[in-house]
């Protein structure tokens, strides 16, 4: 029988026993990873970001309210934004890095094919969530779509949209 996250994060946090939190580690480390890959330009800073949660957890934090999984996300979303906000603040090596010809043509792609999308429900979710920065929930209730909806939505939407700019 295995224990669950609540139990195994406690134990962890609570009694230091190394044991649980390397089991909890290896049961969330890949999702964790994956999750944070698709936000951020290399895996080898996905890979750095996840040792940040990995250290945020360690520190506590976690009530028992909700998913141990769920919260995870959360504390990974936040540490992806202190990357983000991290790298505008220090000053860039080359200036005209953030305005390359490459960097233009990939944003003009990205919204010609999400413009391309040929569900309406998927494009709008997409745009809500990622232009407009707006959370599944807040997708959710301006479209009148359950969350989970919106949430397959914008799957969806990315899949066609990964197929779409890598293979062409």
């Amino acid at each position: 029988m295995t224990r669950d996250d609540i139990a195994l994060y406690r134990s962890w946090v609570e009694q230091g026993d190394t044991s649980a939190g390397t089991e909890l580690i290896d049961r969330h480390h890949r999702t964790l990873l994956r999750w944070i890959a698709t936000r951020v330009e290399s895996l080898h800073t996905a890979y750095d970001i996840s040792h940040d949660v990995w250290v945020r957890v360690m520190g506590g934090g976690y009530l028992g309210r909700g998913e141990f999984a769920g919260w995870l996300t959360r504390v990974a979303r936040t540490e992806v934004g202190r990357h983000y906000r991290r790298r505008t603040r220090r000053p860039e090596l080359t200036p005209a890095a953030r305005t390359s010809p490459t960097a233009q043509v990939s944003r003009l792609e990205v919204r010609r094919a999400l413009d391309e999308l040929s569900n309406s429900d998927q494009r709008e979710a997409m745009r809500l969530r990622y232009l407009h920065e707006l959370s599944a929930a807040e997708v959710a209730e301006q479209v009148g779509a359950r969350e989970k909806t919106v949430r397959s939505r914008i799957r969806l939407a990315t899949s066609k949209l990964r197929a779409r700019l890598y293979l062409h």
